[in-house]
């Protein structure tokens, strides 16, 4: 005689099967049924059990859930259900198994989400209705969250040459613009509150830790996607937290993460210096440093009492915080050598790029004369290093104005 819960599990596993079969013909009606069955089950186990079916083999929706599912097979009926009359069921149903399993950034075992297949689907019905009624995620709250996994589950469609209808390409881009100057609108609003910026603080340190554990194979596409969004989030935080200059390397690790992103998706005949100097297990341990960094320095912040003493930057120079950091925090030694290499490369290539033009520049005519001044505009900021604005190095800068040899050596940024 079979013990109880081999008997539950087996239940368990065929509702699934029946609920897969309704989502496969659109069947809303015997949707139902099976979903109060299932939910019966679920109510009355513990989450171990739980996880443990979630994960079994036989089960039709292991490493996936209901929304992915009713996407990939293109089935808007069945997702008008689940968004609507089925709502409460489908978040009770996943606050039993894992809240995690029906955010819209849940993949399944082939490395997609939901955006994903709804947008190879080219059916724009299943992506607006994704974006607007997902449940217990307010559109207006996570623009952010919608505006990374569109923009990702886009990218990773075009990278692999997938046809996209006119009107389905029109649809994402018009969206993505959307959540673009909304978002730009939002970080221009005053009263930011410490809350606030503690709690972006640790979704930052929790996505960090999400994507380092993250096993993602082959899937590129998605760790590069997954790097921008925290490359983002350092973005916006740096603005609010300027008076951490002296504490958190902010520059250079959203420096470093832009770089190693750029360089994978665009072709650059500099891109083997910039994968000698950031590499992947580079990254990801100075991503670990990072989140080490974040961590300690919260108390700090948190200990102020008002948003305004952060936005103002310490009144010391860059040079004297990075010594400051690397004192605190030994394990930055390997970040700002790295970045300094990766940044001198980047700023030398752009003085070479506006140089060569310059050099052709008829200076008897006005648009050869504000080539000239557009060049020397350039070099000066390439000049520069200060706490927004780290490029080339006092070394890189010492010797670039010393290979004149003779010739005026006065520094661009005096000019």
């Amino acid at each position: 005689m079979e013990s109880r819960q081999v008997t539950v599990r087996r239940e368990y596993i065929q509702l699934l099967n029946k609920l897969t079969g309704c989502i496969l013909t659109g069947n809303t009606r015997d949707l139902r049924k099976n979903f109060e069955s299932l939910l019966k089950i679920i109510c009355s186990e513990n989450q171990e059990f739980l996880l443990s079916v979630q994960n079994d083999s036989d089960n039709p929706l292991s490493k996936s859930n209901l929304i992915i599912f009713a996407c990939k097979n293109e089935q808007y009926s069945v997702l008008e259900y689940l968004f609507n009359a089925g709502e409460r069921m489908l978040i009770n149903l996943y606050k039993h198994i894992g809240s995690d399993l029906i955010h819209p950034s849940y993949s399944d075992s082939c490395k997609h989400n939901a955006f994903y297949y709804a947008i190879r689907s080219n059916n724009v019905k299943l992506v607006d209705i994704l974006i607007e009624k997902w449940p217990g995620f307010d559109l207006e709250k996570n623009i952010e969250c919608f505006e990374d996994i569109l923009s990702g589950s886009y990218q990773a469609l075009t990278l692999r040459n997938v046809a996209l209808s006119s009107e389905m390409q029109l649809c994402i881009e018009s969206r993505l613009l959307n959540f673009r100057l909304a978002i730009n609108e939002q970080l221009h609003i005053p009263g930011v509150t410490l809350t606030q910026i503690i709690g972006r603080i640790d979704w930052l340190i929790s996505k960090i830790h999400r994507t380092l554990n993250e096993d993602f194979g082959e899937q590129t596409d998605i760790l590069l996607q997954n790097l921008k969004t925290i490359a983002k989030n350092i973005y916006v935080l740096k603005a609010s937290l300027r008076s951490t200059y002296d504490a958190i390397p902010w520059e250079e690790m959203e420096f470093c993460l832009t770089t190693f992103v750029r360089t994978r998706i665009r072709d650059d005949e500099l891109n083997i210096l910039y994968w000698s100097f950031i590499t992947k297990s580079a990254l990801i341990s100075h991503l670990k440093n990072f989140t080490k960094c974040l961590e300690a320095e919260k108390i700090g912040i948190l200990d102020k009492h008002s948003v305004d003493t952060l936005k103002s930057f310490p009144t010391i120079r860059r040079d004297q915080a990075v010594k400051l950091i690397i004192k605190k925090y030994p394990f930055f030694q390997t970040l700002y050598y790295d970045f300094q290499r990766a940044r001198d490369v980047r700023s030398l290539s752009i003085i070479h790029e506006y140089t060569n033009v310059s050099v052709t520049a008829d200076i008897e005519e006005k648009d050869g004369r504000l080539i000239i001044v557009r060049t020397l505009q350039v070099v000066s900021q390439c000049f520069k290093n200060t706490f927004e604005a780290p490029k080339l190095s006092d070394e890189a800068r010492k010797r670039l104005l010393g290979s004149l040899e003779g010739k005026s050596v006065e520094d661009p940024r005096r000019v």
